[in-house]
């Protein structure tokens, strides 16, 4: 019923494809990022970091600062639909799309039920926001992200279970909190940055409510593994983020819901927003109502641990909704990295999914007569179906909203998007629009150069001179750069960085011929990074080994 459900609610939601490709705002960069880390992966980098084609051809370091995850699954997907990297990117969304209903399903089945775990399902999968997302946003890293979600709450239970004993917690849940949030740190960082305020948000609350701590600790301390985890990419990201100028200071002060004043966006906009907002908001209000009627009538006696996935669901909900809107401000202006997140609108999805998997519950108990009264039940049912018939209408307008276009017509403009004035230009360096005409190669003296091998990573070239020169590659340069010159089958380093007032590539050559490799590799941040994430994951599976044999032993 589960995948049935799943499989569903995602063909539900990609539906409007078959009418074209949604004119999305991030679309063109999310294809033109498969493209490239498809042609690096053909070509035997099996983490590019480096994207050649981004801002006309001068290149840009995009996956040292934006998270790879997406991309490694479109792109093998694209790989596997013959080089298709439409389908690909939307094959890799209809992936997440169905893992993030599968996990709805299994997080409300596990304490109400498979009636509820279908609703939760589609409830999950079709929220306004995540419609959004796909047709008009084009967040789709941030959509794959948050699809782990509710496999997420599923694991937070499971690892901040005060048991009797670490033995008597189910395995699976206690052992995916720190990979999951690894993943999602991988795909998204604003979503790990807000799922980590939203997690403490919760063991807070917890520990207030239970005054236990040991649950809280094994939750902090797997995300901290879990970081660990991602460590990969995390480390480069902040090791480096100085050599590079990066977009988006301030975003957030015009992008929160029910902003009376100082917005940032159009009114109409700003009246989309506030319905996602509001839709969602109201879903969880009515749904905790009834749980709560539900409860003082007995239907949650104490220890019942629906009580506990109660106080998750309504505390990760109700921070969503409160952080989401401008009485948060002092929060996003006083919490760390907060800001670096730029939209207060992103929690549209823990906020939906919240009110989905309530909304899912809330929907059992109106089924059974004895755990409500019969006029809440009514009330309830009525409300939850006005909304939900509410939201596939609003579905629909929003899935329509940009337009769309043919996907002939989109397959032939990802060379384009490809080449698009990306996001992450290294420091020092002019923009693409500034530096037109510049030559691909160019010497300071009369010299020769031919061009014997490239590819997105590494350029060889044969260069002959009379006299030592300066050869100027029209290529950004960042740190992982290096140039080295073969003689007689020896290496020798060579000195590059870059050009001042400009930003391209400078290698130092003596007179003669030489074979010169330029390459973008790694650097200590990256080593560091790798090592790290190696050994976090290493230690995951050993633990996992040696708790499955202590329970095969108790």
């Amino acid at each position: 019923m589960g995948a049935a459900a799943s499989l569903l609610a995602a063909a539900i939601l990609l539906a409007p494809l078959s009418e074209g490709v949604p004119k999305a705002y991030d679309l063109r960069y999310h294809l033109g990022v498969t493209a490239q880390v498809l042609k690096s992966l053909q070509t035997g980098d099996l983490y590019p970091r480096w994207l050649a084609a981004f801002n006309d051809g001068w290149g840009e370091p995009t996956l040292v600062f934006y998270p790879p995850g997406l991309y490694f699954v479109s792109a093998p997907l694209a790989a596997l639909l013959r080089g298709d990297v439409l389908a690909g990117l939307y094959a890799a969304l209809g992936l997440f799309a169905v893992a993030g209903s599968l996990g709805a399903f299994v997080f409300v089945r596990r304490r109400f039920g498979t009636a509820a775990g279908v609703v939760a399902a589609l409830a999950f999968g079709l929220m306004p926001f995540r419609v959004f997302e796909v047709y008009a946003s084009g967040l789709y890293s941030s959509f794959a992200a948050w699809s782990l979600l509710p496999w997420a709450f599923l694991a937070l239970e499971g690892c901040a279970d005060d048991g009797p004993s670490p033995a008597a917690r189910p395995l699976p849940q206690a052992a995916a909190w720190p990979v999951l949030f690894a993943a999602i740190a991988l795909l998204n960082l604003p979503a790990a940055v807000l799922l980590a305020y939203l997690t403490a948000a919760w063991i807070a609350v917890r520990v207030i409510v239970t005054r236990r701590v040991r649950g809280a600790l094994r939750v902090a301390l797997g995300g901290l593994w879990g970081c660990a985890i991602a460590g990969v990419h995390l480390i480069p990201a902040v090791a480096e983020m100085p050599a590079a100028q990066i977009l988006g200071a301030d975003l957030y002060l015009g992008n929160f819901l029910f902003q009376p004043g100082g917005s940032g966006m159009s009114a109409g906009m700003q009246s989309v927003f506030d319905r996602m907002g509001l839709f969602p908001a109201l879903v969880l209000a009515a749904s905790l109502c009834s749980l709560e009627a539900a409860r003082q009538r007995g239907a949650f006696p104490t220890g019942d641990p629906r009580r506990g996935w109660a106080l998750l669901v309504a505390v990760v909900g109700g921070t969503s909704l409160f952080f989401a809107t401008p009485a948060a401000r002092w929060a996003w202006e006083w919490l760390p990295v907060l800001q670096k997140v730029n939209l207060p609108w992103r929690l549209l999805e823990p906020l939906g999914c919240a009110a989905a998997c309530a909304a899912a519950a809330a929907v059992v108990l109106i089924a059974r007569g004895g755990a409500l009264p019969r006029t809440v039940r009514l009330a309830v049912a009525a409300f939850l179906l006005g909304l939900g018939a509410w939201g596939l209408v609003f579905d629909a307008a929003i899935s329509s909203a940009n337009g769309k276009f043919s996907a002939a017509d989109c397959r032939a403009s990802i060379p384009q998007f490809a080449r698009m004035e990306a996001y992450f230009v290294p420091k020092g360096a002019r923009r693409p629009a500034e530096l037109t005409g510049m030559p691909q190669l160019a010497c300071d003296q009369p010299c020769r150069v031919d061009v014997l091998e490239e590819s997105p990573a590494r350029r060889r070239f044969r260069v002959t001179a009379q006299a030592p020169l300066h050869l100027a590659v029209r290529t950004y340069f960042f740190p992982g750069w290096t140039a080295q010159r073969t003689i007689g089958g020896a290496a020798q380093p060579l000195a590059v960085g870059p050009e001042p007032g400009t930003g391209r590539i400078v290698v130092d050559l003596p007179a003669g011929e030489s074979f010169v490799v330029l390459r973008f590799g790694t650097t200590p941040a990256r080593q560091t990074g790798g090592a790290l994430s190696l050994a976090a994951l290493l230690a995951w599976v050993a633990w996992l080994v040696s708790r499955r044999r202590a329970d095969a032993t108790a």
